[in-house]
């Protein structure tokens, strides 16, 4: 028996993660130079097949804020950026076979939550073209995040990478939001401030 929808998704359904065999791509957004809201309010506007915002637990972290998957030195999210998963035709429309719709998944480290912006069709124009005035592109990809297998699966079970299927689970889980984009902000803004006192305080005590 197939799960029970996410009512949120409407009209919008979203594909069984063992059928869902795409990579997921992974990209850093500079929020320094443009709010996640305000680049929210300009898709909302501009770009046809936007649906709406959700929000979902990060799925990514432990309870205790510790990260589920193991993170290389050098591979943290820069300063001023933010982790963005771009799942490609990861919806079929309601009552469908159709398949086409995406989801942007913005992960905010300090709010232990991801943002999603759910589309009913690919948005991968948006992010190869999506710059400022001033011609600074905001979507640097940095990875795919393929689905991979794990060969140690039991009969009856899914394999696949945790990374992959845990983001998976996020947009799965995702429900209305509770805050707005404008209080995330803020909180965001002070998470880099400590990021950047931490930074300067560890070159002090290197010298």
């Amino acid at each position: 028996m197939a799960p029970p929808q996410n009512t949120y998704h409407v009209p919008l359904r979203q594909i069984e993660y063992r059928s869902y065999l795409k990579a997921i791509e992974l990209y850093h957004y500079p929020h320094q130079v443009l709010s996640v809201s305000s680049f929210e309010e300009m898709v909302a506007a501009r770009t046809p097949g936007f649906i709406r915002r959700l929000e979902s637990q990060d799925t990514l972290c432990e309870e205790s804020g510790e990260e589920k998957n193991y993170v290389p030195d050098g591979d943290d999210v820069p300063i001023g950026f933010t982790e963005v998963a771009y799942l490609f035709n990861v919806f079929r429309d309601r009552g469908s076979a159709h398949v086409g719709g995406s989801a942007l998944g913005f992960r905010l480290l300090d709010e232990d939550r991801i943002e999603w912006m759910c589309f009913d069709r690919p948005v991968g124009n948006l992010l190869s073209g999506a710059t400022t005035n001033e011609g600074v592109h905001l979507f640097e990809k940095v990875a795919d995040l393929e689905r991979g297998d794990d060969i140690r699966r039991l009969k009856g079970t899914v394999g696949g990478w945790p990374e992959h299927r845990q983001w998976c689970n996020g947009l799965e889980n995702a429900t209305k939001p509770l805050l707005k984009l404008t209080t995330v902000e803020k909180s965001r803004s002070s998470l880099d401030e400590r990021k950047a006192r931490d930074a300067g305080r560890a070159e002090v005590q290197i010298r």
